[in-house]
C-alpha cells in the first residue's frame, strides 16, 4: 500500500484504464476515470464470478409517450447497454398498438434501432412476445419496462407480469409521466 505523499503521477498514469475510462465519457481525473487496483491475495490471483441474467429491455412508444420519448429511449437505451456490457444475453421490445422486437439472435445494432423507434399509435402491451423470448432462455431474464402504463390490455399483462415473477423473472417498471 502507498501513502499519499508515496504517490508518483506517473504510477497513476500507467494504472489507467483508458479504454474503460472513455467508456464512462469525457475524461475527468478522479471523477470519469478509471484505474486497475491490486489486491493482495493469499493464493495467488482471486477470481470473482457471479450469474449474469439475460435482459429484456421493453419501450412503450406509443402516442401518449410522444412528450418523453427522448428520455424512455435514451434509459431503455442505457439499460441496453448495461445488460450488454456485464455479458448478459439481450433483447429488445418497442411496442405500441403493435411492437417490433430483435430477439437474442439479432445483431446489436438492431437491438439498438429497436429502442429507438416511435410509433405513435395506441398501446398494446406486448406480453406474448415477452413470453416467446422467456420461453428461449433457460434461465431467469431480468425485464425492463419503459412506460407511462397506459396499457389497453392492462386486465391481462399485469396478472401474465405477476405469473412470470413468480418463476422466477425480475422485472421493473419505470413509470413515466407521458400523457393523461
Amino acid at each position: 500500500m502507498r501513502y499519499p505523499d508515496e504517490w508518483h503521477i506517473e504510477d497513476d498514469i500507467e494504472d489507467l484504464d483508458v479504454e474503460a475510462s472513455l467508456d464512462e465519457g469525457p475524461l475527468i481525473p478522479e471523477v470519469t476515470t478509471l484505474r486497475w487496483v491490486e489486491e493482495p491475495t493469499p493464493h495467488g490471483q482471486s477470481f470473482t464470478s457471479g450469474f449474469v441474467p439475460s435482459a429484456i429491455i421493453v419501450l412503450d412508444a406509443s402516442r401518449s409517450m410522444n412528450e418523453v420519448h427522448n428520455e424512455a429511449a435514451v434509459a431503455a437505451f442505457i439499460a441496453y447497454l448495461s445488460a450488454r456490457r456485464s455479458g448478459g444475453n439481450t433483447s429488445t421490445i418497442t411496442f405500441s398498438t403493435g411492437f417490433i422486437a430483435a430477439d437474442w439472435r439479432f445483431p446489436e445494432e438492431m437491438k439498438e434501432l429497436t429502442v429507438s423507434m416511435v410509433f405513435d399509435e395506441f398501446t398494446i402491451f406486448p406480453y406474448h412476445e415477452i413470453r416467446r423470448l422467456i420461453s428461449e432462455r433457460r434461465d431467469p431474464c431480468f425485464i425492463v419496462i419503459i412506460t407511462d402504463g397506459g396499457w389497453q390490455n392492462v386486465e391481462e399483462a399485469v396478472p401474465f407480469l405477476k405469473g412470470i415473477s413468480n418463476s422466477g423473472h425480475k422485472i421493473v417498471i419505470f413509470l413515466i409521466k407521458g400523457g393523461e
